[in-house]
């Protein structure tokens, strides 16, 4: 289906080691006591419902569960239950009550955390952002907690807190963006430029600087800010290197073009186009 495997996929795979270990077992003479093989089938068919259903199979149910205002334990477990995280990036995405937050937290807390064995995917981001809107008290409290190990996690998860941070910057403190920021660039080289995942992160800490209050911009913020200067130097003295590169030779064989190849488009060079008369 072209999905990554994440935590969840993992965990529900898990269940046909499982399976086949005790059949495996009763094969061999192992004692088998009465409704084991229902058991064991009820077993592999819920595992089964988990891996393959198709998210269309189960977006009713998701919106149902969306539009509950006062959720229990049992709709956190099934939540947990999911192996699809379409289905789990779905209900995030589809606005749940703010009451989800505690009952997740409480009963099924690695739903809000990024899926490392993923990349770093945070299904949870858009709920975040939508409590961050409707009721920014609570999703405060929460990223104050875990911001760190979910920036942690990958840069999808980092893009996700500073786009938040961007939006309040209240909510996410100035030394963790320093920090995730730090780690992220700690394996470029110096003057190494960046790639473009990463000057998109970048981009990202900068609103964010922006939108700090100048009150607030303390010791940490001055740090960041220097990290995105030495970024934007690094940049343009890789687009000047460039620039200045010797172009290839015009002489060429019999029979062959002289005219030599342009230069791919840079947007950090001044270019000229040309136009081949009609």
């Amino acid at each position: 289906m072209g999905v990554k495997l994440g935590a969840a996929h993992e965990e529900a795979l898990g269940v046909w080691g499982e399976v086949y270990g005790k059949t495996s077992g009763t094969l061999h003479g192992a004692a088998a006591e009465a409704g084991r093989a229902a058991c064991l089938y009820a077993e592999v068919l819920a595992a089964a419902r988990e891996l393959l259903v198709p998210l269309p199979g189960r977006a009713a149910r998701v919106l149902e569960l969306t539009t509950l205002t006062r959720p229990g334990p049992e709709h956190a477990l099934e939540l947990a239950r999911w192996a699809d995280p379409r289905a789990t990036a779905f209900f995030f995405r589809s606005r749940p009550a703010p009451a989800w937050l505690a009952l997740l937290q409480q009963h099924a807390p690695h739903l809000l955390l990024p899926d490392a064995p993923a990349g770093g995917v945070w299904p949870a981001a858009a709920f975040l952002e939508h409590l961050a809107a409707t009721d920014p008290r609570t999703a405060s409290a929460w990223l104050a907690e875990h911001a760190e190990a979910v920036a942690a996690a990958g840069r999808p998860a980092l893009d996700a807190v500073l786009r938040l941070a961007g939006r309040d910057t209240s909510m996410v403190p100035t030394a963790l963006v320093r920090t995730a920021l730090a780690g992220q660039t700690a394996g470029r080289l110096a003057g190494e430029p960046a790639g473009w995942r990463e000057g998109w992160t970048l981009r990202l800490a900068a609103e964010w600087a922006v939108a700090v209050p100048r009150p607030d911009r303390d010791r940490d913020w001055v740090l960041v800010a220097e990290l995105l200067l030495r970024a934007t130097v690094d940049a343009e003295h890789a687009g000047a290197r460039y620039h200045r590169a010797p172009w290839p030779s015009t002489s060429a064989p019999p029979g062959t073009s002289s005219i030599p190849p342009r230069r791919p488009f840079c947007g950090s060079c001044s270019t000229t186009r040309t136009t081949t008369p009609r």
